[in-house]
Order: C-alpha cells, then structure tokens, then sequence
C-alpha cells in the first residue's frame, strides 16, 4: 500500500523558536555590476522583512498518489525511495513566495535571503539527510493544484539561477534555515537578477533528495498549519549582520507574547480580526487577510510578532476576542 500524506505522527505541542546559525557562505566575486541610478527607499525595513508562503504542496513522482493534488495538507513530504517501491513512493516539495509590489527590490542589494521551514519531527533513529533546494521559473498554474502527472520537475535541469543549495535536516530538528541568496539573487548580474525578479514579483522554490534511499524522507509544515504558525518563511537580513566567521543568525522569532497582555486569555479564538493599516507594514508578506483571533494567538506565542505589535495589539483585541483573566 501506498503511504497516506497523513500517516505520519505530528507533534503534540509548538516547536520552540531558536535563532538559527548558517553554515558560513561562499567567496563572492570581488567585481561587483556598475550601480544604475538610486531608486526611491523601500517603505520596509530590510532588517524586517519577512515573507510567508503563498502556496505550498508535495508531487509524487509515482506510487498511487502521483495523480492526486496535495495543496490543502498540513505537511509536504520530501522522499526519495527506490523505484517502483509503493511504501516509500518519490516525492518532492514546491514552495512559493509572492513579493508584491510594495518592495523596492534594489534596496536588497546588501541582503541575505534565507529559507527557513518547519520540520515534522519523527520517532526515525538518528541520522543526517541532506536536501537540495533551487528555484524554478515562475509558473502561472496554481501549484497547490498540481500532480505528478502534470510536471516532473528535475534538480538541476530544470532550475532557473544559481546552483542548487543543500541543507541538512535531522529526525529531532523542529526548524532548518538555508542561505539562499545565491539562488535569490544570482552575484554573477545581481543588478539583472533584480530585475528579473521584479517583474516576476515570484519565487518558486523546489526541495529534493538527489540520493535514493530505504529510509523515510522528512516532512515539513505548510502554510496550511497556520494555527501554529509554522508556514514556511522567506527572511531578509542585511548583509552586515553576516558575523566575522561568516555565519549569520536569524533572528526572524521574536520572544512569545499573547495578543490580550500578560494574565489575560483570548475566549473567542474564532473571530475575525480587521487588521488596522497601521498593523499592516509590521506584519510579515503574506499573512493572510482572514485572521482569526486564535491564529494571531498562536502566532504570536510562537515568536512571529514583533515587539511593536505585542504592545499594540492588547489595546486592539480586547473586546473583538473576548479577552478574559486567565483561570
């Protein structure tokens, strides 16, 4: 029989977030592209941004499931099992990020683009996978509605910039954070990289295991486990917070707080909160339009709301979510 996308165990509880050290990052070409003309600032601070995914899913390769779509699952499965071998069927994820319009791209010339995901933990004996990621060309079909039998996308063939980067992952692992900048933002035209990806205001990233193995692949959340908070994310730093040992941390989660304050408790989870504009550059890309008081509860008690919006949202929610003085 086939494996369930849902067969896996889950965690009963958040993983805790961590800031994330990058393993140190590739020489640079001393030539750098002559700079074109300043363009107006970004209303967004670098230092800040944060991008959610806007479409996430898993293609089978084959086994009973390469003809099914798996957009609305909570996990996407990363495997490569032997051929024909219905158990452990093939299998690769596609994760995509929306910019939008509100960024000036060429104010990230200095930055370091780093994928993080939210890994599945598993009861696996310890051992060490190593994953490659690349991004694809963007693609005007949503791709949470694709199979296996509509593309069969290779690493490296059918990559767009950049050369394929490898991250590690471990059965215990709760989150894994990737450089990939180089893949974002190619150094060999950076300046025509930029452009590139403004006009496509699209990232498409796809995630694989090039070595067939016997053992069970990794799963990680999607933007479907909003609850938790635990879609995947695109962060953005500056470059000058690349340490002298050329390692980096993220600091993309910020300490837990509740939505209500300290000592009260949301009794409404299910209500829908309009986010005030003034909430709107403080969130990260993405966030999505209906969110319920429950979500942003979860959000933010799992590090994704900054300081900032921690001290105003008690003032916003307090009535919309029925905040109550914890039992």
């Amino acid at each position: 029989p086939s494996v369930s996308p849902d067969s896996e165990s889950r965690p009963t509880a958040p993983p805790v977030r961590m800031p994330v050290s990058l393993p140190p990052r590739p020489e640079l070409p001393t030539e750098a592209p002559t700079a074109g003309p300043m363009e107006p600032s970004s209303s967004v601070p670098i230092s800040e941004l944060s991008v959610i995914s806007t479409a996430d899913t898993t293609i089978y390769r084959g086994g009973f499931s390469a003809d099914s779509s798996f957009g609305t699952e909570d996990t996407m499965l990363v495997q490569n099992g032997p051929e024909g071998d219905l158990d452990l069927p093939s299998a690769y994820a596609l994760v995509q990020f929306n910019l939008g319009t509100e960024i000036n791209l060429d104010d990230l010339e200095d930055a370091v683009a780093v994928l993080c995901l939210n890994h599945v933990e598993n009861t696996e004996p310890e051992r060490e996978i190593t994953y490659t990621t690349c991004t694809l060309p963007p693609t005007p079909v949503d791709i949470e509605s694709l199979t296996g039998q509509d593309v069969s996308y290779v690493i490296p063939d059918d990559c767009e910039r950049g050369d394929p980067v490898d991250f590690t992952v471990t059965p215990s692992q709760t989150t894994t954070c990737t450089d990939v900048t180089s893949l974002v933002f190619p150094r060999s035209g950076l300046r025509r990289g930029h452009r590139s990806l403004q006009e496509s205001a699209s990232i498409l990233f796809m995630i694989d295991n090039l070595e067939e193995s016997d053992q069970p692949g990794d799963r990680f959340y999607t933007r479907e486990e909003a609850e938790e908070g635990r879609w995947p994310t695109l962060f953005f730093v500056q470059d000058s917070d690349i340490t002298n040992d050329n390692s980096t941390i993220i600091e993309g989660f910020n300490d837990p707080c509740g939505i209500c304050g300290e000592g009260l408790e949301v009794t409404l989870p299910d209500v829908q909160i309009p986010i005030p504009e003034e909430f709107l550059s403080l969130l990260p890309l993405g966030v999505p339009d209906d969110v319920t008081c429950g979500l942003a509860e979860s959000f933010c008690q799992n590090g994704g709301c900054t300081p900032d919006i921690c001290q105003q949202l008690p003032g916003f929610v307090n009535t919309v979510c029925g905040c109550e003085l914890q039992v």
